[in-house]
């Protein structure tokens, strides 16, 4: 302004204006600070320098642009995958590619991005799974949810009990989720759902004919062929026992 002259009083549109591109610089600002942090967090898990960390920064860049995640959650869900399933780390692309399968589990199903990494990378786990296999774990996981009565969050705890009996078992991940979803349909979920799996799967496989083993039969042929024995009460129970009898009934009778 000129000498002797006041600048001209800026007006209250003027005011709102500045305001909101204050607003907007400090969130850049922010989400900066935020995935700068969260890319220091993954290369102290990872060990990534360098190219490597460079990658994970572009993939986490590019999950923010094309999914409901900021960069700074894609970063931080490579880290959860990273703790979830340690051997991803051998390799940064099956990292990337796994991530990629939970931020699309964490979207479809609606739910927290640390529980669907944490279903993902377990699940993978338990049955020996490889990366390139983590759609097809994430369809049959959100299938499961929409269709049947066990959410996610309920099925990956059934699944912390009862996902290495069921491998073990010779049963798929498609199948083990099938006995899930049964027994929520009959009122067990989540932990308890899994531990009377496990009960029935170990009962089956241990103690029974050929003909009700899932190993032999598949988990299917082995509940149709126990519902067709029509078994009573009594008779479910020595076989089973107490403790897993109700788990086994409910079973049975979903697949009828």
């Amino acid at each position: 302004w000129k000498a002797g002259r006041f600048p001209q009083m800026l007006n209250y549109t003027d005011i709102v204006h500045i305001g909101e591109q204050v607003k907007v610089l400090s969130k850049v600002i922010s989400d900066t600070n935020s995935f700068t942090k969260s890319i220091s967090e993954l290369s102290a898990i990872t060990g990534a320098t360098g190219k490597d960390l460079a990658f994970y920064e572009e993939q986490a860049a590019l999950i923010g642009k094309t999914t409901t995640l900021s960069a700074s959650q894609a970063a931080t869900a490579f880290k959860l995958i990273a703790s979830a399933k340690p051997d991803l780390l051998a390799s940064k692309e099956a990292l990337a590619a796994v991530t990629k399968e939970a931020v699309t589990l964490a979207e479809a199903a609606g739910v927290g991005l640390a529980d669907a990494a944490q279903t993902v990378g377990v699940s993978l786990n338990q049955f020996g799974a490889e990366a390139s296999e983590a759609a097809r774990f994430v369809n049959v996981l959100a299938a499961g949810a929409k269709m049947g009565s066990s959410s996610i969050t309920d099925t990956s705890a059934a699944m912390k009990n009862a996902g290495v009996a069921a491998k073990l078992a010779g049963l798929s991940f498609e199948e083990a989720n099938v006995g899930v979803q049964l027994l929520a349909k009959g009122g067990l979920f989540a932990a308890e759902a899994g531990t009377g799996f496990r009960q029935v799967l170990l009962k089956l496989e241990n103690e029974a004919e050929n003909k009700f083993k899932p190993s032999i039969v598949g988990l299917a042929g082995a509940l149709e062929n126990l519902a067709a024995e029509e078994m009573s009460l009594t008779e479910l129970t020595e076989l089973f026992g107490a403790e897993a009898m109700k788990s086994a009934a409910v079973m049975i009778a979903g697949a009828g």
